[in-house]
């Protein structure tokens, strides 16, 4: 009998692998890795810059959680109204759900004005908890990072190849 898998699902969990390969060698690993051409020739992040990407937190941190909520989104994080999948992050008054692509369980940041009162492990199915932790790692969901610094940088560029296209004749306001 033939199996049928989502497309996401395998996807994703080649992104995975990709993301923990990339992790291990951050860490000075040792390892033999194999890969196709296509593979070899993938942009990927700088090493400093994927691994300044990596979030780590402690319970009893402050954090600014409009920052925080900015970086998972430039982590390329998708917010939704109820995490279910990886890659994912949502947000309810003071909790902050978030499912990272390498780790293993869902992670729930419950803050205290800014600083983080608890981390939980949570079971995306029933959405309870299982699991009380001191400290977690939020890893990007993607290999290619934009950081902060990034992000302004591409927004100076694109405000002014807009303005260029704007005010050149052909396709600008005075067509």
């Amino acid at each position: 009998p033939m199996n049928y898998y989502p497309v996401d699902s395998v996807i994703s969990n080649a992104k995975r692998a990709r993301l923990r390969v990339m992790s291990r060698f951050l860490k000075g690993d040792r390892m033999l890795v194999t890969a196709t051409p296509d593979a070899l020739l993938r942009r990927l992040s700088r090493p400093e810059d994927f691994a300044a990407s990596f979030i780590d937190l402690r319970v009893g941190e402050q954090i600014e959680p409009t920052a925080f909520l900015e970086q998972l989104v430039l982590m390329r994080y998708e917010r939704v109204s109820t995490v279910e999948h990886r890659g994912q992050f949502a947000v309810r008054g003071g909790i902050i759900d978030c499912f990272p692509l390498i780790g293993t369980q869902a992670i729930r940041l419950e803050l205290f004005d800014t600083e983080i009162d608890s981390i939980r492990t949570f079971d995306v199915e029933p959405q309870r908890s299982t699991a009380t932790r001191l400290d977690c790692r939020i890893d990007p969901v993607e290999e290619l990072q934009f950081l902060p610094k990034d992000a302004r940088h591409i927004r100076r560029a694109m405000i002014k190849d807009l303005n260029a296209t704007l005010e050149n004749p052909l396709f600008g306001q005075n067509a």
